[in-house]
Formats: C-alpha cells, sequence, structure tokens
C-alpha cells in the first residue's frame, strides 16, 4: 500500500516527536502492508525559511531511519497546507513544497470552514495549474451533501479520507455518509493522517481489509494503491 498523508519527520511539526518514535511509526507503516510514504508535514502562510529547512533535514532523517526498517520502505517529500490567499501565493513561487514534485498538492481547511469558502479555493488551486487534494474530508462540517462533494470534484479536486473514518472515529452518521461518496466514486484516497504511535497511529491494513469487504478488492486497490501511484508519478487519476 501507499500513504500519502502523514506527519512522520522527527521533530518538525505535531507529528513524531523525535527519531525513535519516527522509527516506531516507520515499523507500524512496514507492518501494516505500507512500501511508500509521501511525507506531509504542516505548512502555513506564515512559515518560516528555518522551519523549511527542519523539513528538509528531518526528511533525510526519516529516510535513513527508513532504510533501517526495510530497504523495499521509501519516502517521498509532500506538504499538508493550511488554505490562504498568502499560503498559495507561496506554493506559486515555489517556496512550499507539492506531492512529490508533482502538480499534486494536499491541502486542508479549518474545520468549520464553509462549503463555498473551500469551492473558490479549489478553483484557486485549479487556475493556478494545481490538482488539490482536499485532506481528510470527514472533519469538514459543513460538507455534509452528496451534491457538494460531487461539485468540488468536478471542480478539480481530490478527495482523501483518514483511515480512522473507516474504522469508525467519527460515528455511524458520518461513517455513513462517506460510505455514500464511496459508493458513487467521490472519495480518492484512503489515508493515514499518522502523527505518533499510539493515539494517531497508523491502520491501513485493517482499514483496506474493510473497504475490501464492503466494496471490493478493486476499489480498495484504487483508495490504497493505484491512485496514490499516480499521484508519486504525476498522472492523472480518472473520475
Amino acid at each position: 500500500m501507499i500513504d500519502i498523508h502523514s506527519h512522520i519527520l522527527p521533530g518538525v511539526d505535531d507529528g513524531s516527536k523525535d527519531e525513535n518514535m519516527t522509527l516506531r511509526m516507520l515499523y507500524q507503516f512496514s507492518n501494516e502492508g505500507v512500501d511508500k510514504i509521501i511525507v506531509t508535514p504542516h505548512f502555513r502562510h506564515d512559515q518560516s525559511e528555518a522551519y523549511l529547512d527542519k523539513v528538509k533535514q528531518g526528511f533525510l532523517k526519516a529516510q535513513d531511519l527508513a532504510a533501517q526498517v526495510s530497504p523495499d520502505l521509501k519516502l517521498y517529500l509532500g506538504c499538508e497546507i493550511m488554505y490562504s490567499s498568502k499560503a498559495l501565493a507561496r506554493l506559486v513561487n515555489d517556496e512550499f513544497m507539492t506531492m512529490n514534485g508533482t502538480d499534486y498538492v494536499l491541502v486542508e481547511f479549518p474545520v468549520l470552514a464553509q462549503f463555498n469558502d473551500i469551492a473558490s479555493a479549489i478553483r484557486d488551486f485549479v487556475s493556478s495549474g494545481y490538482i488539490p487534494i482536499i485532506a481528510h474530508l470527514e472533519r469538514y462540517q459543513f460538507i455534509g451533501k452528496v451534491e457538494q462533494v460531487h461539485a468540488l470534484v468536478k471542480m478539480g479536486a481530490y478527495i482523501q479520507i483518514n483511515s480512522s473514518l473507516i474504522l469508525g472515529k467519527y460515528g455511524f452518521t458520518r461513517k455513513r455518509f462517506i460510505h455514500k461518496l464511496i459508493k458513487r466514486g467521490l472519495v480518492h484516497f484512503v489515508a493515514s493522517d499518522a502523527h505518533n504511535d499510539e493515539k494517531r497511529k497508523v491502520t491501513l491494513g485493517s482499514s483496506y481489509k474493510s473497504v475490501a469487504r464492503r466494496f471490493g478488492k478493486e476499489t480498495a486497490a484504487d483508495l490504497f494503491i493505484r491512485n496514490q501511484e499516480k499521484v508519486i508519478k504525476g498522472e492523472k487519476i480518472g473520475v
């Protein structure tokens, strides 16, 4: 499997605290059947040059640790951008990372972001030449209709949900809504959003099995492997 959303760089953001935790998390990924990871540290519009250097150094450390876990475990660099017009401007100026240097960008919004604001941001990303992936869609309280998600996808967005949703973290109502989206082909990625090795650990293996049982192996392969591979390569995903 391939993960496109994680916070495993040691001591960089609110994810892994240090190299020991990063190593434990990498073992979790390997044990869950993950062999490729796009690491996505948090980025905001006010991030300093020192933070950018810290991310790059953390990535090199994480790559060394991954090699200790398995020669087949590969890491790629990206970031999770908290949307603002200033953050988009810094992305356009090549100050922020895209997903493995492709046109794909992982973007998050405040939990209480209005649908119209998210839609406007998606238009901004697309008009600037990027392919936006909306991070953890299940969190946004003002997105609760299939038609809304369909509209975002039609604008050019792709949808990522966290594996914890599949395992029931957000309750039955939210899980049922996401299941409707999966059935209609409106979810493109399931990712770990792993931040540590305990409360927000890697659960992709069990989530994959749950999706395969409910929606079939082909859908599971798309949501956990095939679409992610296209992101790494910078290829367009069919919708």
